[in-house]
This record gives structure tokens, sequence and C-alpha cells, in this order.
């Protein structure tokens, strides 16, 4: 995985850390009530994909996609909690610049006023041990009854 990263393009480097931040925000059950017009926006994305589909535009059909996907995985929960107040700022900055990414792809303008300190880590990702970790569920989060 760590080469495929690498090589991946900034759209996916971004999808990898969004969907890092969503198990984090799963982890601490930070849900949210999705907003009114969830469905609706839905729809116009996946009208805009079927949209861009057609007009054989390849590269916007993937990013649409990706979206669309995660949309629908982040719709019950709030990121930008664990983005904030969860995820130290360093772990991401180290792992963008061992991919190659622009850390600020990863946070909205105000996180990085907030965050602008992180820039000055020099902390490589290469130099953080790699230990397995076992994946640990809140246990006050909702129980899979399906």
């Amino acid at each position: 995985m760590r080469r495929y990263v690498k090589s991946a393009d900034d759209l996916e480097k971004v999808y990898h850390a969004k969907m890092a931040n969503l198990e984090a925000a799963i982890f601490c059950n930070h849900k949210r009530t999705p907003p009114k017009n969830w469905e609706e926006s839905l729809k116009k994305k996946e009208q805009k994909l079927a949209e861009y589909q057609e007009k054989g535009k390849e590269e916007r059909v993937r990013k649409m996609r990706m979206n669309i996907e995660l949309a629908v995985k982040t719709r019950d929960y709030n990121l930008n909690t664990s983005l904030k107040s969860y995820i130290d700022p360093r772990v991401f900055k180290s792992w963008a610049d061992y991919v190659g990414l622009d850390w600020k792809k990863i946070y909205t303008s105000s996180l990085m006023r907030k965050f602008g300190w992180a820039a000055k880590s020099r902390k490589a990702w290469e130099d953080a041990p790699i230990v397995p970790i076992p994946v640990v569920r809140n246990p006050h989060a909702e129980k899979d009854t399906g």
C-alpha cells in the first residue's frame, strides 16, 4: 500500500486522508444528523456523474465517483470534529510529506490558520516507528444490528 499511495495522484491521496479521518470520527463516535438536503445533493452529484460519463470526461468521472463514495460513507459523521480536535496535524503533515502531497489540501483555510504551526514540523514519516496497532472500536458507538 505504501508504494501505491506514494505513486497515486493527489486526488487519491486526499481520499486516503479523508478515509483515515473517517476512521477517527467513527472511533470517536462523531455522529451528526445529515443535512436535510443531503439526498438532493447526492442526486445532483449522480446527475453530474452521468453528464461527465456521456461527455467522456474520464478524469471528472473518476473525481465525481470518489466524491460520491465519500459523501455516502461520511453521511452520518462529522469529519471536522476529528480533524480539528483529535488528529494531530503533525501526523497528517508528516504523512503528506512522505507521499508527496501538499498537506494544505487536507485542511480547510480556517484549520490551516489554526494549525499553521504544524508547517514547521520536520518529523519524517519514516522516522515514526511502524507498529501494528489493533483496531479497537469505541464501545459507545452504535452496534451493527444488520
